[in-house]
């Protein structure tokens, strides 16, 4: 038989724009990229990255079924291997907006050689080296983050103000129960960050693409690592329906049972409109058409309906929405992503 050995890559899309890439020597007939393209916001940003080797007879039983044929099942098999793995920090300069350039070399491959896309060839370029061994230990607690047939992603990384989650280290979990986990200790200046887990668990099935539709869990610590990971009982389910008509620029949706706020996220070219519900609020908008000059955002093709939560039991103190929204509290919405604890998710 005919077999073609090249790179195989899985892409897994992080808040903020930010992707998972993984890139593994693989047996098997897998078209791959080579190359990728990354926006961001403008400001003080950082480049993480994992870097090591697998050893190559699990590789080759991950080819021939090993791992299963969803995409689900692979991640479970691979991304424990990462532990082993270095990890590489990069402290961007503070990045400036660019104009955008017309696409004439049609560099996306969509066929439109008139649109307008980013200034690649005068974006900085960041070498990045993973160099950090990941030293520090602990065991997470899946239990509460899997429903049936799903698959999480796991996290271990610190929180920063003003620049948000480093991962610091990944692996899966396709079972109930504790599983090993490492991560590389808090380096390049992000030794007073909050030890936070993200975990991302959703139905992957025996698809090829990853899911649209996730759950987001967010476990915030101090500066301590905790030797058991634990996140609480949530029975936060992603919405069921959502509907969003461009046309007459209406949504409706039915929202989840437990949430403390619901969200519709419009994203287009030029940036992203959040609208939220307060608890008890009907999921259901017109949405105005921006005046004239300004850019309407709903015309985008990512439209995606949350229910959130801000509950954390370890710290009554710990603000809910109405006090997010509220004039005579010391929080205020731009604060919403740092203390949101669930995201429960239906892309449109």
């Amino acid at each position: 038989r005919e077999i073609n050995a090249g790179p195989a890559n899985i892409d897994l899309p992080l808040p903020g724009g930010l992707t998972l890439t993984a890139e593994i020597p693989f047996l098997g007939r897998i078209d791959a990229k080579s190359t990728y393209y990354v926006t961001s916001e403008p400001g003080l940003r950082l480049g993480w990255s994992f870097g090591g080797r697998i050893d190559v007879d699990s590789v080759i039983a991950l080819a021939q079924g090993g791992g299963g044929d969803g995409i689900g099942q692979v991640l479970g098999v691979l991304l424990p291997y990462f532990e082993t793995f270095n990890h590489g920090l990069r402290v961007g300069e503070r990045l400036v907006e660019l104009p955008t350039v017309v696409d004439q070399d049609d560099l996306d491959g969509d066929g439109d050689d008139m649109e307008q896309i980013p200034d690649y060839d005068r974006f900085p370029v960041l070498n990045i080296g993973p160099d950090q061994q990941q030293r520090v230990r602990m065991q997470i607690d899946a239990t509460e983050l899997l429903g049936d047939g799903e698959t999480a992603i796991l996290f271990p990384g610190v929180q920063f103000q003003g620049i948000g989650f480093v991962p610091l280290g990944v692996t899966a979990a396709t079972e109930p129960g504790e599983i090993p986990a490492r991560m590389a200790a808090p380096y390049g200046g992000l030794e007073g960050g909050d030890v936070t887990v993200l975990a991302i668990s959703a139905a992957f099935g025996d698809a090829r693409d990853l899911p649209r539709d996730i759950t987001l869990r967010i476990k915030r610590y101090g500066l301590g690592v905790p030797r058991l990971i634990q996140f609480p009982d949530n029975d936060l389910l992603r919405p069921e329906a959502a509907e969003w008509n461009p046309v007459l620029r209406e949504f409706g949706g039915v929202g989840s049972e437990g949430a403390q706020a619901h969200r519709v996220v419009f994203s287009g070219p030029e940036g992203r409109w959040h609208v939220y519900f307060a608890p008890g609020a009907a999921p259901e908008l017109t949405l105005p058409v921006p005046p004239e000059g300004a850019g309407d955002l709903s015309a985008g093709s990512l439209v995606r309906f949350e229910a959130l939560r801000f509950g954390n039991a370890d710290d009554p103190a710990w603000p809910n929405f109405r006090d997010l929204i509220e004039i005579r509290t010391p929080f205020d919405l731009s604060q919403v992503d740092r203390y949101t604890t669930t995201v429960a998710r239906k892309s449109l």
